[in-house]
């Protein structure tokens, strides 16, 4: 955000009292002053809180202060653009540069807009002027496949220094940034760099920082809220970001989510491959360009070319996240269960035996894992191969979580629209769970800060099956069926109903209650079936609700559902051009205007005068 600075000139002075005011020619006193001043700050602070965007970083980072170009004012609404937040700030700066080179033989056209926040590094890659600093481009078409194109400064290319890639103010900014400027009917945002599962995406060296979990959600509903709309697709081009917690952080964000199992080479997604078949069809699907990612993707490494090299472990994963919804809640159930067991403490080492042999033959994402170890630390396992393998290896916990097992992989098959992985992995479906030993690797603690933990029932198992114990009891489980989040709703429906299912594994459910916008927790109506009827004449804006089930002795952990809750329209006028802002400043000035005036006696001048036309008027 860019600084205002406000340079008043005048001769200042304090008196013995310790007020403070200024010498003047005019007779208004020392208070009027004051109060305009105080109004003229309170303008100005006003309208930057209006144009800045703000977010909040963890504590202990580095905040960033980017300034991003003004908005761009493109005459018309492109089918897709193409989003890339390309973090080179580390060891991958050449890797960088060759993929933008593969954009550039591609370029944008009147349809796709492909824009690039592009970080490099300092003493990695020298090539291309060796700037080192951070650049949005709007790619343009260039045949040169070693070298970057010519830019125009604020026309094709925007220098806006160095930033941290870490910082996720600044993945908010840019992306809403090409998001107005570049406007389409779809968009598609890539996070490039480094990945690690939960850990976190897009480390930033110069800065010694990266996006965790909460980070990125914290980015990716802000870019929701302001800019009123869904991303149509988020794709990791990066490590190991096709897994449960991960997915589950961001599901809400976008309608399709791409990402990779395994490990990514260096070369990544062959961008070449990805945007020609865009340009030449861009009125191509969010869900027909995510099964193209997979396919390109995989074509790439098993192609038997030269570039990229042919690769045995690669897999990319294509989800639909309405149905990652419904697939989450069949998994925490299956969570539960398992830990569960239908309360056999007498054979607990038994139950908890078979589920470690199930676990060691299931495909692993671990490049060295060797029956239980996970040799270099990736304690990542297949979902899907995992619930298969119960039913072959773990008859006594097949028993007790059959019915949910079953349901997990259902809802989970349906929600994949695309994977695949090289031949040499048959048992890879794209997508994994952290699922530590307790031996070699033990629970990271670092789990507990996803949302996935935080909400869902995985963590809780991982600690019963580290411990070998069953759990006594386990909370509810419940969904939120209806409205979806971020659903828009006008004021003037008067009334919606917010609806779901509520389960629970012991069948003692009480009730689930519901929290508006932080206030007080109020029951709603029926258990299972449960339904609120929530009164949008009384809210506004962006509404948070909570809701939780309770078993009598536990609560669930609280889900969360936004929606937008819009005005009813009172004019045009309003609607097209006059500003809120705009309507805000000129009361604020009429209040000065009138505040001068009592001072200086004019306003009980105007009264009197008035008082006296209506005396002579009745007479």
């Amino acid at each position: 955000m860019a600084k205002v600075v406000v340079a008043v000139s005048s001769q200042w002075k304090v008196n013995s009292k310790m007020s403070v005011g200024w010498k003047s020619a005019d007779n208004i006193n020392t208070k009027t002053r004051s109060i305009c001043l105080l109004i003229v700050i309170l303008i100005i602070f006003t309208m930057l809180s209006q144009s800045s965007i703000a977010i909040s970083h963890e504590k202990g980072r580095k905040e960033n202060s980017t300034f991003f170009p003004p908005i761009l004012n493109r005459a018309k609404d492109a089918k897709w653009t193409f989003i890339v937040y390309l973090d080179a700030d580390n060891n991958l700066e050449g890797a960088g540069i060759e993929d933008f080179n593969e954009m550039e033989d591609v370029g944008s056209t009147e349809d796709v807009n492909i824009v690039v926040l592009f970080d490099r590094a300092e003493g990695e890659d020298t090539s291309n002027g060796d700037w080192t600093d951070a650049r949005i481009f709007y790619v343009q078409h260039d045949e040169d496949t070693t070298n970057m194109g010519n830019y125009e400064d604020n026309v094709t290319q925007w220098q806006i220094g160095e930033v941290n890639m870490g910082d996720p103010s600044v993945l908010a900014n840019f992306t809403i940034w090409a998001m107005k400027s570049f406007p389409a009917e779809h968009y598609l945002l890539d996070l490039w760099d480094h990945g690690g599962a939960f850990w976190g995406v897009c480390w930033d060296d110069n800065d010694n920082d990266y996006l965790d979990m909460r980070n990125l959600s914290t980015a990716l509903s802000y870019v929701v809220e302001k800019t009123g709309r869904k991303l149509d697709i988020i794709g990791f081009d990066a490590c190991l970001m096709a897994q449960m917690a991960v997915l589950y952080e961001i599901y809400n964000y976008a309608d399709y989510i791409v990402a990779s199992g395994y490990t990514e080479p260096g070369d990544g997604w062959p961008y070449t491959r990805i945007l020609s078949p865009l340009v030449e069809n861009p009125n191509m699907s969010a869900e027909d360009l995510s099964r193209l990612i997979v396919d390109k993707y995989i074509e790439s490494y098993t192609d038997r070319q030269s570039d990229p090299t042919d690769t045995p472990t690669v897999s990319m994963g294509a989800f639909n996240t309405k149905k990652l919804h419904k697939a989450f809640e069949m998994f925490n159930r299956f969570a539960m269960a398992l830990a569960y067991g239908g309360g056999i403490h007498y054979m607990q080492n038994v139950y908890f035996g078979e589920i470690r042999l199930a676990r060691s033959r299931t495909a692993s994402y671990d490049m060295l894992h060797f029956g239980p170890f996970d040799l270099t630390g990736y304690c990542m396992y297949d979902v899907i191969d995992f619930i298969t393998n119960l039913q072959t290896y773990a008859p006594h916990v097949y028993k007790y979580t059959s019915v949910y097992a079953t349901q997990a992989r259902s809802y989970i098959e349906s929600a994949v629209v695309e994977a695949k992985s090289t031949p040499v992995h048959p048992r890879i479906h794209s997508l994994h769970m952290y699922f530590p030993n307790g031996l070699d690797n033990k629970y990271d603690k670092r789990f507990d800060r996803t949302k996935y933990a935080r909400e869902m029932y995985w963590d809780d198992f991982l600690r019963h099956f580290i411990n070998n114990t069953l759990a006594e009891n386990t909370p509810p489980s419940l969904l939120i069926s209806f409205p979806t989040n971020y659903a828009k709703i006008n004021q003037s429906v008067g009334r919606i109903k917010i609806s779901g299912i509520a389960f629970d594994i012991q069948d003692t459910l009480v009730g689930v209650y519901i929290s508006v916008n932080g206030g007080s927790w109020i029951k709603c109506n029926g258990t299972n079936n449960w339904f609120f009827v929530l009164d949008t004449g009384k809210v506004r804006g962006n509404v948070t609700l909570l809701v939780r089930g309770y078993d009598g002795s536990l609560y669930s952990p609280p889900k969360t559902l936004h929606i937008f809750v819009l005005p009813n329209i009172i004019t045009k006028e309003v609607k097209k051009g006059i500003s809120p802002l705009i309507l805000y400043c000129c009361a604020l000035l009429i209040i000065t205007i009138l505040v001068l005036m009592w001072r200086k006696g004019t306003l009980k001048r105007i009264r009197l005068s008035t008082m006296g036309m209506i005396d002579k008027l009745r007479k």
